[in-house]
């Protein structure tokens, strides 16, 4: 597909947006700062702003695997939300609190959801709701609030023992928000994401082209998995976030799945590189590459 598919020669703005991708650990965010940025690009990088909101509020740099328990939270969670997405389908834009509670005790006795977090939740609807139907959009503001809701996302971490995944969070917001702001000014836009967002960077790209931007992705590329794993131990090492073993092997195996979808996406406006190796030399090289390509792509 084009990189202006869909936009006539008239419509085009000048605009530009480029991402870097490739699995954790790869190297993106350095390339992207290093070889994009001073070309004059806003950078949008959420993994920027999380480290700097762990050394803030002085929580480890080193991210541990999900934990059993909370892979199971996050599936209870999306089970539930699914039971609520349903009522609103049959009642229209409307959730009646009781029918909720009587679908989650439903819930809870086939065995989809635990009886224990079922009936901590429809306590929870009750509490917020009462009895009388509400609105979706107050449903989920009382019982899953979005950030967006949120007057600053820093708001979000009051009252709390605030832990990483809490950061994560606020750093994804932050993130959305300052994209958005750089979009109303009309920024030139670095975007830096994993190749397992896949879904979510099509989607932006979509966006984007219809304001008018045009689109270039930089694919780092990794050999193997353990080259990504001695990345992330160098980086630990130095004193910067590193991830648990598991977090990597997941990251390089789907990056390593959704790599060619991507590059086939941003065809022609598409470079591939290499940075298997180490060393200053042929990170210069490297870097050099990125420059000349998307300098290329600027001119024209």
């Amino acid at each position: 597909m084009s990189t202006n598919a869909g936009l006539p020669a008239d419509a085009r703005t000048g605009l530009r947006a480029v991402w870097v991708c490739g699995c954790a650990a790869s190297g993106k965010s350095r390339i992207g700062a290093s070889a994009i940025l001073p070309l004059g690009f806003e950078l949008i990088d959420t993994d920027k702003i999380f480290d700097k909101l762990l050394r803030e509020y002085r929580l480890s740099l080193e991210i541990p695997a999900p934990t059993p328990e909370e892979k199971e939270s996050g599936r209870r969670r999306a089970v539930a939300k699914r039971i609520a997405q349903r009522l609103v389908g049959e009642q229209g834009a409307t959730i009646d609190p009781q029918r909720l509670v009587e679908r989650l005790t439903e819930a809870a006795s086939e065995g989809s959801l635990e009886r224990e977090y079922a009936e901590s939740l429809a306590v929870a609807v009750c509490t917020k709701l009462g009895a009388a139907p509400v609105s979706e959009e107050t449903f989920q503001r009382a019982v899953w609030p979005k950030m967006i809701d949120w007057t600053d996302p820093l708001d979000y971490l009051e009252d709390k023992a605030v832990t990483q995944d809490h950061l994560q969070v606020v750093a994804r917001e932050i993130t959305r928000r300052a994209l958005v702001q750089a979009q109303k000014e009309r920024k030139n836009l670095l975007i830096v994401a994993t190749g397992g967002e896949t879904g979510k960077i099509l989607k932006m790209r979509m966006m984007l082209m219809l304001e008018g931007y045009e689109t270039f992705l930089v694919w780092v590329n990794l050999r193997c998995l353990d080259d990504a794993l001695r990345r992330n131990w160098a980086r630990g090492l130095t004193g910067e976030r590193c991830l648990h073993t598991e977090i990597i092997e997941r990251s390089f195996r789907v990056a390593q799945k959704n790599r060619a979808k991507l590059i086939e996406a941003f065809q022609p406006s598409v470079l591939a590189i290499d940075n298997s190796e180490d060393g200053e030399a042929p990170l210069g090289n490297r870097l050099e590459e990125v420059r000349e390509a998307i300098g290329a792509w600027l001119s024209r």
